[in-house]
């Protein structure tokens, strides 16, 4: 059937409505819903009934750790290149002053907000409240300030900015408790519709409770923090965010690994800690918990818990939960409370229909809340922390949510009947998309598709757009809903996403079937392999960002394929070494990971595939298991170092050397010239850059990469632990080793 004439169109939609309202809506004058849904339907049992196989598991956790790797990369929207999701911790230590700049909202002579002056009287923001968020922002040292204050946009386009190349300290923090995100740092309610305050503009998000982020501003009276997480940046009161080193900023990282810390997913929409629950007797601050929380958890024989006050109660059914808080100092410190079975699941929930159902059917009449605004959800905030207790990253936004990798459903150009159709097909729980708004499938009724989100308004008669209802509510509606535009949800359908792993960036695991895999001691990870999307050469380069592999020093392995001791007399060594430590205070895991991403820009830009190795921060691969996988999946390997070695000042770049005395292995005789050849080919490349050189450019070493690698491979040093570890020395770093790869391959 085409799609029905506009007339016929309009009819039927009456009709509908007119008895959905007359049957439904008011058949229990003390429910309000939405047109054609019934009470029941407000039952997550209700769909589930109508699932094929509902606790089938979608994906298992291994796979939403690859999926969530994958959404982690840079991604075209349109013409340009955009990052839905960052990894914070691959940051340099310091920004310079343009970096923070360019996350501060600045004035754009085209976007017009409202406020109420203290009349209640809605009236615009003008140069003069511009000017006093600017002098709140702390604006000044970042850069010119009256120069660059009111030409901001030519033609809906940025203006270049003055650069300014000083470097400001980054520091890494937690919150504490579940934090708002403004535009501004001030609490006023702002509107672009000067009849119309429900939603307050200056809202920009909300944070989880232990969300780690970066600091990367503070405003000028010190109330204020602007902050980077993984999918936002914007600025958060300061009462909210807690200092935390190293150490503590990673354990808030990678739920997905079975490596991770224990630690429950809060799965209740909300709850409050008890006061009586608490371990340590205090009874202020207490944290309301929200769907999708973390909350680490010790064991009850744990030292922490000695001397915990129970109140002559002994709490079973509950774990003991770090509660986190911000001590005098501002640093991070936990209290310690029960926190009932009932409302969490030990580690992350099984992905399965049954489970996202149950999960966002508790949701159900919520207010909605534009940005996360007084604790509430709005449409994307609702997916993303639904689909956050299966261990899920998502994008902030509506459609950065459509653009997470899995199959895409495109609506584009379909007739009603072909929408309807191509929806038949999805299962529960499938993420739904038109612009401005995502939302899930939940399932069928009466041949109609039904959906859950936290919607806004729609119409009841579609030639009286006045007759609006303002729902700001989590509701549950069929696609003959009418938008504010008159158009029913059906004929706007966009995308649909069904979660899973995108084929275009495979993932590669350790075969066991393969030579010397039972050599390996740490073999439970995976490497992404990235594919260059225009120019390929099809070649593919190996990336491996060398430490990172949490536990790596509680296991052997041998140095040799033959067993064979090593120059040093052993036999076997570290299955992965930690690492060493900067004068700065950065961690040498952090900065090859930096540089193998950045060198991995490079290359997808020039026509290689690249298999990275270590994708994140911590993978569990030994250095057994990451050559062998670089052996069967690539075409050379390179493997990135700093040298730890006492000296006082950069020692420069070297590549390592394999001894002509190790010959004798098989693996290395076969290509001992070619790696060779591409060793030094990348000190060449880094010393076009400006690097200086050590030692002529190579040094002997017996590592586990030459031994194992029946490809060409290379070790590189690129300094030691006096090295500038800034992002452009690191670029530049970068760059030099992309033109030795191409001088190798002869390009």
């Amino acid at each position: 059937m085409a799609k029905l004439n506009c007339t016929a169109k309009k009819i039927l939609l009456s009709i509908n409505i007119f008895f959905a309202v007359q049957i439904f809506t008011f058949a229990d004058p003390y429910l309000n819903l939405a047109p054609e849904v019934s009470e029941e339907m407000l039952s997550a049992d209700f769909w589930i009934s109508k699932c094929d196989d509902p606790d089938k598991i979608q994906m298992r956790q291994e796979e939403i750790y690859i999926w969530n790797n994958q959404a982690n990369k840079l991604v075209t929207l349109g013409t340009d290149p955009y990052r839905f999701l960052i990894d914070i911790r691959t940051y340099d230590r310091v920004l310079i002053g343009e970096s923070i700049r360019s996350d501060i909202v600045r004035y754009n002579p085209s976007e017009v907000f409202y406020k109420k002056d203290s009349t209640g009287k809605a009236v615009k923001l003008d140069e003069d409240d511009y000017k006093s968020f600017y002098n709140l922002m702390n604006y000044a040292p970042l850069g010119s300030y009256d120069g660059d204050f009111k030409y901001k946009y030519s033609k809906g386009k940025l203006v270049a900015q003055s650069t300014n190349k000083k470097e400001f300290p980054l520091k890494k923090a937690v919150t504490v408790k579940r934090a708002e995100l403004k535009l501004f740092p001030t609490t006023a309610n702002l509107s672009k519709d000067k009849n119309y305050w429900y939603d307050d503009e200056n809202q920009k998000s909300s944070l989880l409770m232990n969300e780690p982020i970066l600091v990367v501003w503070q405003s000028s009276d010190g109330k204020w923090l602007l902050v980077k997480s993984t999918y936002v940046t914007g600025w958060t009161r300061a009462e909210n965010v807690a200092y935390v080193s190293d150490a503590e900023f990673n354990r808030y990282f990678d739920y997905t690994l079975p490596t991770h810390e224990a630690f429950v997913t809060i799965t209740a929409d909300r709850y409050t800690i008890p006061r009586t629950n608490f371990l340590d007797g205090r009874t202020d601050d207490i944290p309301e918990l929200t769907m999708g929380t973390f909350i680490h958890i010790v064991k009850w024989s744990d030292k922490s818990l000695l001397g915990a006050d129970t109140l002559e109660r002994t709490p079973h059914g509950n774990y003991a939960a770090e509660i986190p808080y911000k001590k005098s100092d501002g640093t991070l410190g936990f209290r310690y409370a029960a926190i009932p079975y009932s409302v969490c699941t030990r580690g992350l929930v099984p992905f399965s229909q049954a489970n996202i159902l149950k999960l966002v059917f508790q949701t159900i009449g919520n207010p909605y809340g534009w940005g996360g605004q007084q604790g509430n959800r709005d449409c994307s905030a609702l997916m993303l922390e639904t689909f956050r207790c299966f261990g899920f990253i998502f994008g902030r936004n509506s459609l950065e949510q459509a653009s997470l990798p899995g199959k895409l459903v495109d609506f584009h150009g379909t007739t009603d009947e072909e929408t309807l159709e191509l929806c038949k097909s999805l299962p529960a729980g499938t993420i739904m998309y038109f612009r401005g708004h995502v939302f899930m499938l939940i399932g069928f009724d009466n041949g109609k598709p039904y959906f859950i989100s936290s919607a806004g308004a729609y119409l009841v008669d579609e030639d009286n757009k006045t007759n609006k209802i303002n729902a700001n509510s989590v509701i549950i509606n069929n696609a003959d809903l009418l938008r504010s535009s008159g158009k029913t949800w059906l004929s706007v359908l966009t995308y649909a996403k069904v979660l899973g792993c995108n084929e275009d960036n495979p993932v590669k695991k350790l075969n066991p079937e393969w030579e010397y895999a039972d050599f390996t001691k740490i073999n439970s990870g995976v490497s992404m392999l990235y594919r260059a999307s225009s120019k390929r050469k099809n070649i593919t380069v190996a990336l491996n960002a060398s430490h990172g592999t949490a536990g790596g020093e509680n296991f052997k392995i041998y140095y040799h394929p033959d067993k064979s001791e090593k120059i040093n007399g052993n036999t076997e060594g570290f299955a992965m070494a930690e690492g060493m430590k900067f004068k700065n205070g950065n961690t040498e895991d952090d900065i090859v990971l930096r540089v193998a991403h950045l060198l991995k820009t490079e290359l997808l830009s020039n026509g290689y595939d690249v298999l990275m190795i270590r994708d994140c921060h911590d993978v569990q691969l030994d250095s057994i298991a990451r050559t062998l996988i670089g052996n069967h999946n690539a075409d050379i390997q390179i493997t990135i170092h700093y040298d730890s070695d006492g000296r006082s000042s950069d020692k420069g770049v070297f590549y390592c050397s394999t001894p002509e005395t190790l010959k004798y292995l098989k693996n290395v005789a076969e290509n001992y010239d070619e790696s060779e050849r591409l060793g030094k080919a990348l000190v060449d490349g880094l010393k076009s850059k400006g690097a200086s050189v050590f030692a002529g450019g190579s040094y002997e070493s017996d590592n586990f990469q030459s031994c194992y690698s029946t490809i060409p491979c290379a070790l590189i040093e690129l300094g030691n632990q006096n090295s500038d570890t800034g992002f452009d020395a690191l670029k530049t770093r970068a760059r030099g080793l992309c033109d030795g790869i191409n001088s190798f391959f002869g390009f």
